[in-house]
Parts: C-alpha cells; structure tokens; sequence
C-alpha cells in the first residue's frame, strides 16, 4: 500500500483576532480526550456485517501546520445594504474552476456572490494580509424572491453551500423554529456560473431536517460505495432550540444527483450514521456513568465536560481523502469554567443567554471520527447516537484570542484544500466586520 505526502490546506475565517502570536508552531490543548487506544489510532480496520474491510489510517490533528491567510472586504457592492461581507455568517463553498469563494453576505439577506482568492500572506497579523476584493460574480438574492419559493417566511437562514455537478446547493433552516416543525430545507441553482440568471428549483425536504440541513461535503471515491452516497449533509453550529437539532457534529449521507436533480422539488432521502437529539446527546460516558441530566452535562456542572456543552456547534465536515477519519470543525466553550445563562462573566460583561462564565473560556473545537463506525451505524450494529470520536480537543490556531472560532467549511478533494470559516474576523475598521481567512496543511501521513 503507498503512502505519500498529501498536501491538505485549512483555510479559516477568524472572529476574534489578536496580532501579536510569536510563533506559528501549534500548540495542542493536551487534555485527556481519547475515547481509542493508540493502536486504534494508528490504523482503522472496520468489522462491519455485510460490510467490506477498509483499511486507511486514522488522521492526527498534530499534522496540521499553518501556511498564511487573507482578508476580505466589508465594503458594500451594487449600492445595496445586504450586499456586502460585513457581519457575514462565514457560509460558503469553494470553487476550484475560479479558485474562489461562493460565499453568503449579511445573513439577514442571504445573498450569495462569487469571490475571488487572493494570493496567500504567511503571517499572524491580519494586517498584512491580501484583501479578497475582486467579485466573479455579484451578490444575488433569492429568498423572498419570485425566483423561487423557499417554504420559508421568518427567520430564514442560510446554512451550507455545495457544488453539485454544474449546480449549487443551498441548505437552509428557519432559525428559531420552537415548533420543530419545519422541513423544508434546500434549493438548488441549475447554473453556479451565473447565480442571477440560472432556474432556482426548490424547495426539497432532506431527510432529518435541522438535524441534516447544514453543511454540505463530497465523499472520497474510495468510501461512497461502502456509505451509500457521494455527500454528506451536516448540522450547523447557530441555530436556536435544541430539542430540534443534533447535540452534536452529524453526518446524513446523500446523492444529490439521484434525487434533487432528477425533481424540481420534494423529499431528499438521507441516511443518518452520525446523529445526536436531545435525549442521547453527545457526551463522555467515562464521566457520566449512569442516569444522565441532558441540562447537567451541557452547562458542565461538575467541570469533567470537555466533550460537548451549551456552547459547542460544529461548523463543517468531511472525509480526509486516504484517511478513515471524518473531521467535524466548529466551536466550543465552558469547558474549564462552565456555562451559565445570562449570567454576569468575570470580565463585567452581562449575558443574552447562555455563556462561559469566564469570558476567555472559549476555542474552536475539533472532533475526529473514525468513518469505520459509521458503517457499523449503516450496518444497524449501533446506533448514530452511539458513535463517540476517537479525538478531540482546541483547534490550533496562530492567534492568542482563542475566542476565534470556527463556523463554516469547505474542502476540495482535488487540490487539497480545505476552508474553514468564522464570521467577524477582521476589527480593523471599527464598523465592519468582514471574514479573515487562515491556511494550514497536513504536512504527512495522508495516503493518496
């Protein structure tokens, strides 16, 4: 079996951002936070029924290494409000024909634009990166448009953007759906070339909902017959009412080829191997032996939390090609602290909702899991809520504030590059907020 170097680039938007980190080497959060031995981690061999046996290794995020980053711009385009960058929510996907963004503006508006990569600025001060600037294509609305009709009235949200064959996929949710009631979740451009022009179809109804209707990633050749499928669909790290959303990363297995562009609208069957509601939400079993209180966990009473709590939310998801490793990136705090709810924190500050009470008590947050359990979830060995990952822990970035937290993603199987976003990055100007944007690699061990 070869291996060889596989360059996998990171590319993240950065909401709190400090500028004077003195080194780039990355300094891992050493917790305890293994839930396999070490020999599992070295390698993954899946005994599944009815399963084949895949070998692949598993990814270690100590493989990551910080390459640069750049800018985007807050200015406004086309004279109009929500056109612009400036407080974006960090949705969006990669373009490798264009290499650029898709990416969505004010999510008040939900208008999508084409944009530009600049060159890359290795550096861990924002100012002296490149600014993202040149616009491909301008922002277009749709929602609330007769372009097509989104099944959505209030608190519309965009929340995954994925290239589907020439076409775009736009996930959505209703943002505070204290129903759980909603279903539709997606519509699709025919042309991603030109977004204010092609036929909108929609709305489509994935298959588990707000639980499925997030971020949207393309599986490697060598695990979409094994997973029955070619994407999965995740959860999304910003919406409200937890009984209606997974407590915890999820990974819905779909084909969008075979159901949303065989119909202009309707169900999009989904098949959930990582999934996590309310009642069997995502925790550390080793330190919640016996009967659980879901409200206890999360607010991390007792301080043995280092799992998932109020504040976690994962923003993106994939499968490293070579690897069996899905890797689920987003957001977490409370963890050494605990969380309250609209509290007062140590630094003065009085609390909306829930929050850390110490108001430095928050990272990006990364969650590894072994694909292999996936398929035993496929299989009906275990269920999607059994699934626990084989690691976790702070996500490294170049920047002190570790209060910069992931929020959106998007990865390119062909060049390797993987973009992980976080809204608000840049506080240069003291009235816009636009997205800053870091790069990393794996600098070995992926097997091509």
């Amino acid at each position: 079996m070869l291996y060889v170097t596989r360059v996998l680039t990171v590319l993240l938007f950065i909401n709190f951002v400090a500028l004077n980190f003195s080194s780039i080497c990355l300094a891992l959060d050493k917790t305890p936070k293994n839930f396999a031995d070490d020999e599992h981690q070295r390698s993954s061999v899946a005994s599944v029924k009815n399963s084949p046996v895949i070998r692949y290794p598993l990814f270690n995020i100590e493989q990551l290494e910080y390459k640069g980053g750049f800018r985007t711009t807050g200015r406004f385009y086309q004279k109009e409000k929500g056109n612009s960058l400036n407080y974006s929510g960090g949705v969006f996907t990669y373009n490798a024909k264009n290499h650029s963004i898709f990416i969505i503006g004010h999510p008040e508006y939900a208008a999508v634009a084409e944009i530009k990569i600049p060159p890359l600025v290795e550096s861990s001060s924002v100012g002296d990166f490149n600014v993202a600037s040149q616009l491909i294509q301008s922002f277009t609305r749709f929602h609330k448009t007769k372009r097509v009709d989104t099944g959505i009235r209030n608190h519309f949200r965009v929340t995954g953007l994925g290239l589907v064959g020439k076409g775009l996929m736009v996930n959505y949710i209703d943002w505070y759906d204290a129903g759980g009631k909603e279903t539709d979740t997606s519509v699709f451009f025919d042309d991603a070339s030109d977004l204010a022009h092609s036929k909108i179809n929609g709305p489509y109804q994935l298959q588990g909902a707000a639980h499925s209707a997030g971020w949207i990633s393309k599986i490697p050749t060598e695990w979409q017959k094994s997973l029955g499928g070619t994407h999965i669909s995740g959860s999304q790290p910003n919406a409200s009412i937890i009984s209606r959303r997974s407590v915890g990363p999820s990974a819905f297995v779909i084909t969008p080829e075979e159901s949303i562009l065989q119909q202009g609208q309707g169900g999009v069957p989904a098949s959930g191997l990582l999934d996590f509601p309310l009642a069997n939400l995502l925790y550390d079993k080793s330190a919640y032996p016996g009967k659980i209180y879901p409200d206890d966990i999360l607010r991390n009473d007792n301080g043995k939390n280092q799992l998932w709590t109020f504040l976690s939310g994962a923003g993106y998801g994939f499968i490293i090609p070579g690897t069996s490793t899905y890797m689920t990136i987003g957001r977490s705090g409370g963890h050494k602290t605990g969380v309250g709810y609209k509290i007062k924190q140590d630094d003065g500050r009085l609390c909306g909702g829930y929050c850390a009470v110490s108001a430095d008590d928050y990272s990006s947050y990364y969650w590894l899991w072994d694909v292999n359990e996936l398929l035993k979830v496929k299989s009906g060995l275990i269920k999607s809520y059994d699934v626990r990952p084989y690691d976790y822990g702070e996500f490294p970035t170049p920047f002190k504030d570790k209060r910069a937290m992931v929020s959106g993603g998007a990865y390119d199987q062909d060049s390797g590059l993987l973009y992980l976003s976080i809204p608000g990055a840049d506080k240069l100007n003291k009235y816009l907020r636009p997205p800053v944007v870091l790069v990393y690699e794996i600098t070995s061990g992926v097997k091509k």
